[in-house]
């Protein structure tokens, strides 16, 4: 189901759908274009994060890769502001022929040495063949050990991001299709609540949460070698 035309009342389309689910369709300015996208869009991130939450990453909305430079000495790298989860994390310190080591996740609690122990690019847990790294905050990752030298474009993150959101006419959710409406029953509840219309916002809660159940179910059950691929497009990016 797309986002639709403007001032579309067709329910076939979010901005339609939205509008019968209110009872606007005689009356556009009581629920605009406007207001629609933006809850749309609000509704859109949250059954994603939503999905990633109950699915614990068995479902992505879309797949990204970051590519950055591996610069000596450095142990603290910035990802994406966009980033919803790390799904895997690997460096080159070499810059070879096929040299790219996986690095393991841990904890920092869990960590007994002491962090500051990198004098002379010490490795503090890990080693260049088996790298480390942990999070050290919502922003940044810290790997372990060092570069000794900098090697262009040799760290990579495999990442979870936020799709862009729903703007033009032919824009749509990442998901199966049956479940595209559930942007429209959001969108819907929030207005009957932002007019009154309470009893109105509990009936369409009510559809709302059965329809989502089904879809956490359509994705769990889903054979994984049959699973479609929501979002192929991984792209590279390039630290600014």
């Amino acid at each position: 189901m797309q986002l639709g035309t403007a001032l579309s009342i067709t329910p076939a389309t979010l901005l339609g759908l939205s509008r019968f689910l209110t009872g606007t369709t005689d009356n556009t300015s009581a629920f605009s274009d406007t207001e629609i996208t933006a809850l749309l869009n609000l509704s859109n991130q949250q059954i994603e994060t939503d999905l990633l939450t109950q699915l614990f990453g068995e479902w992505k909305p879309q797949g990204n890769i970051y590519v950055d430079d591996l610069t000596a000495s450095k142990q603290e790298y910035l990802f994406p502001t966009d980033i919803l989860t790390i799904d895997r994390l690997e460096l080159d310190y070499v810059d070879g022929t096929n040299t790219w080591r996986k690095a393991t996740r841990i904890k920092m609690e869990n960590i007994r040495s002491s962090l500051a122990n990198i004098e002379n690019d010490n490795a503090v847990v890990g080693s260049r063949n088996n790298p480390t790294y942990w999070l050290y905050d919502t922003r940044s990752v810290w790997i372990d050990p060092v570069a000794i030298t900098t090697v262009t474009d040799g760290f990579r993150i495999y990442f979870t991001d936020l799709v862009d959101t729903l703007a033009d006419a032919t824009d749509e959710p990442v998901y199966v299709e049956t479940y595209h409406k559930l942007l429209a029953y959001d969108a819907s509840i929030a207005w009957c609540l932002a007019n009154s219309k309470r009893a109105k916002a509990s009936d369409l809660k009510a559809e709302r949460d059965t329809l989502f159940a089904s879809m956490v179910v359509f994705y769990a059950k889903r054979d994984a070698d049959e699973r479609a691929r929501i979002s192929p497009q991984s792209f590279r990016r390039r630290a600014i």
